[in-house]
């Protein structure tokens, strides 16, 4: 019997393609997303096909075992196993004590407060602390921005997932993004960047898959934005940096990949993308060195 064990929780993704309308059901279940949205992600499912959500999430688990030496147990908001059962696991396994991670690097209520709501209370439970300023995971952001070019003809872009802006009053979300953001373009030695917010549909959805007020202020500028502001006279390449997203899922592999990239290109723009610190070995590192800070 272990006495300590590490919970790493996050939003899921399909698996395979008779998964993709039921995940989409549970993620718009309990909102108003009206079902010709429901039906229009699907679409994206169906063009990408199925998450490397779960399996990436899978492989920080392995790394993180070998690293923390304890055992690690992994759940999902909407898919298998879910964040409930993964918590009747500690209970089977008599764990005493568990450090739960949140798979977001930037905490708000939809991202971060929402998740640890689903958490079994009678567990005994220590959440980690932000680590969005953490040296490792900077360093880990910064390795992750190669293949592509960083010279004067680049321009780079941050992106994190927009969210209301009363939402943001309430967590200073925006602010924990754009401190990753300075921090790793400064360890990269990026020249010219900024900020921006992707993935906010006609009728806005939350990170978590809820629907927000279409006249309700969220964050800004958006990627779209972002990009029309880049002298194409000046820059010829755009890199799209997701430090919102510690793993692959739609909202990279569809609205980035597929939709920002045709984007660019149309406006001469050569395209690359970052990858996500997923199992990045100094991200491991940082999680690994997280239960002694609880």
């Amino acid at each position: 019997m272990s006495k300590t064990a590490i919970l790493l929780i996050g939003f899921g993704g399909p698996e395979r393609r008779a998964d993709f309308e039921p995940f989409l059901r549970s993620v718009a279940q309990g909102t108003n997303i009206p079902d010709r949205r429901i039906r229009e992600v699907l679409r994206h499912y169906e063009l990408v096909g199925p998450s490397p959500y779960n399996a990436q999430v899978f492989r920080i688990k392995e790394a993180l075992e070998k690293r923390a030496g304890a055992p690690v147990f992994a759940g999902f908001r909407h898919s298998a196993p879910s964040i409930e059962e993964a918590c009747e696991r500690l209970k089977k396994e008599r764990i005493e004590k568990t450090v739960c991670f949140v798979l977001a690097p930037f905490r708000c209520y939809a991202s971060f407060e929402k998740y640890k709501a689903k958490v079994d209370p009678s567990l005994n439970i220590v959440f980690t602390p932000p680590f969005h300023n953490h040296p490792l995971f900077i360093e880990a952001q910064a390795e992750q921005i190669g293949p592509g070019p960083v010279d004067d003809a680049t321009f780079f872009i941050f992106s994190a997932h927009s969210i209301p802006q009363k939402m943001d009053d309430e967590s200073a979300y925006s602010l924990q993004f754009r401190e990753t953001a300075s921090l790793a373009a400064k360890k990269a030695g990026l020249k010219h960047w900024e900020i921006a917010y992707q993935s906010r549909s006609a009728r806005p959805r939350l990170p978590d898959g809820g629907q927000g007020n279409p006249a309700e202020p969220w964050l800004e500028p958006s990627l779209e934005k972002a990009l029309e502001r880049v002298d194409g006279k000046k820059f010829k390449t755009v890199c799209v940096i997701p430090a919102g997203f510690l793993v692959e899922n739609m909202e990279i592999l569809y609205d980035l990949d597929i939709e920002f990239r045709k984007n660019a290109e149309g406006k001469g723009f050569s395209y690359f993308r970052a990858r996500t610190v997923a199992d990045h070995p100094r991200f491991i590192e940082m999680m690994g060195q997280m239960p002694c800070q609880t």
